[in-house]
Formats: structure tokens, sequence, C-alpha cells
């Protein structure tokens, strides 16, 4: 990440098993919301397989958002919740076997983690 935007270099898959060079750039990461800390929830297990689980520490959460994207930055699962609960469990036994970043904003604070499906 460099001002605001996330940049991936590498071979990148295209239609017809074509492969091309370069870099690609996300500008979809900048936001204007305040970091939140990492110890604000906690993500189990990770490596995760069939599900994945957030747990909030803090029981006052009015709103959060939880985005997880594959490392071409696409969203493979979004959910946007009111008043949740401690515990969030979400299942994840449709997604590939690779890396991921889960993005988790709460109360006009985010954070961006690696997690990884095994």
């Amino acid at each position: 990440m460099y001002n605001n935007r996330l940049y991936a270099g590498g071979l990148f898959h295209y239609v017809n098993n074509l492969y091309s060079p370069g870099i690609a750039v996300w500008d979809e990461f900048a936001s204007p919301v305040t970091e939140l800390s990492a110890e604000n929830y906690l993500v189990s297990p990770n490596p995760f397989h069939s599900q994945l689980t957030l747990t909030f520490p803090s029981q006052n959460i009015k709103q959060a958002t939880i985005t997880l994207r594959n490392t071409l930055g696409q969203v493979v699962y979004h959910a946007e919740e009111k008043d949740l609960s401690p515990t969030k469990t979400t299942n994840t036994s449709n997604l590939s076997d690779v890396i991921y970043l889960l993005e988790v904003e709460m109360d006009g604070e985010r954070t961006v983690r690696k997690v990884v499906k095994d």
C-alpha cells in the first residue's frame, strides 16, 4: 500500500490463458476513515478452512462492514451488520485455498488483515 492505493505486481491471468506482466492498482482501498487497532477484534482460526470467526470484545458496535477480497482485489464476501453480536461466523467452504485480505470497518474505523484459507 502506498499513497492510499494497493499495488500488486506480477503475471496477471486474462481470457484464453494469456498472461500479462504488469502492476495492478486498486483505489478502492483508499478511505478517509481512521485505522482500527488490530486488538479491537480477533480472527480465528487463521489459517481457516470451512468457516471464519470474528470475535469483538466490545459489546457496543452499532455498525460494521466486513469485506473479504482475493489477492486481485475482487470482493468474495461482503456484509453490512447493524448492532453486531460479539461473535460473527462466516461460512467459507465455497472459497478457494488462497490468501485473502479481510477488511473490517466498525463505527468509522477500519483495518485490513491477511487471512489464509487452507
